[in-house]
């Protein structure tokens, strides 16, 4: 026996639950967040430049605990933005704000990028020496996550650089792919239908809902084809560079 999917109304979906990291895009918790974490981050970057390698184990424990302390700060604001933005992508107050805070979390950690670089600069015998410190070995799979990349990593000036270009290289034709889908439309029996329920009526129990929604989202994507190429053309490209 065939099983009826149910038909959902779209404005009586639920919607997800933010506050317990914002109360709002205009919240100046976010702002305030963002503040402390640069003002950290600057610090931070500051005091242990050019030293990591030299770090007794105490230090290196002091410094990946205020590390991971500005990047849980960092990481609240902008999963808070994405899931914001994923939400309601088609608001352009929505996209600025997600933007904005993009920019602000971007610089935030292009100050810490030499630690993990630094950190990949420390010898395996000295790296050994520091995992007998009980406290720091709980932070092992991390470090050895870290240092899987060692081989792979750029001078210091290019991985920066690399990092303050995200924003506008990669993320920016990332973003103008989900927008552009966004606001894509799918005609559907003659019903305008945007990406999520044409994909759901994908999985309609009846063949011809499934194949008109085939054919809609087919030729929706179509008139987009040469944006869309663009896109993934320059990302391979960018990421080939």
């Amino acid at each position: 026996m065939k099983q009826e999917i149910a038909k959902i109304n779209p404005s009586e979906t639920p919607n997800w639950n933010l506050a317990d990291l914002y109360a709002g895009a205009d919240d100046p918790k976010i702002d305030q967040d963002l503040s402390a974490a640069e003002q950290r981050a600057n610090a931070f970057r500051d005091q242990y430049t050019e030293k990591v390698t030299s770090l007794s184990a105490a230090e290196m424990l002091t410094a990946i605990q205020e590390y991971e302390g500005i990047l849980e700060i960092s990481y609240r604001v902008i999963s808070y933005a994405q899931l914001l933005h994923a939400a309601d992508t088609d608001s352009a107050a929505v996209a600025q704000f997600h933007q904005k805070c993009q920019e602000r979390v971007n610089a935030i950690t292009g100050c810490l990028i030499f630690f993990g670089l630094e950190i990949n600069g420390i010898d395996d015998a000295a790296m050994d020496a520091l995992y007998q410190d009980d406290a720091l070995r709980r932070y092992k799979p991390w470090l050895d996550s870290e240092r899987l990349m060692k081989p792979h990593q750029l001078d210091k000036e290019i991985e920066e650089l690399l990092h303050e270009k995200a924003v506008t290289g990669h993320g920016a034709w990332v973003r103008l792919f989900e927008e552009t889908m966004s606001e894509l439309r799918f005609d559907v029996n003659d019903e305008q239908l945007p990406l999520g329920d044409t994909l759901n009526k994908l999985a309609d129990s009846d063949p011809a809902e499934r194949e008109a929604a085939g054919q809609g989202l087919s030729a929706g994507l179509n008139s987009r084809i040469r944006l869309f190429s663009l896109v993934a053309n320059t990302i391979a490209k960018d990421k080939d560079i």
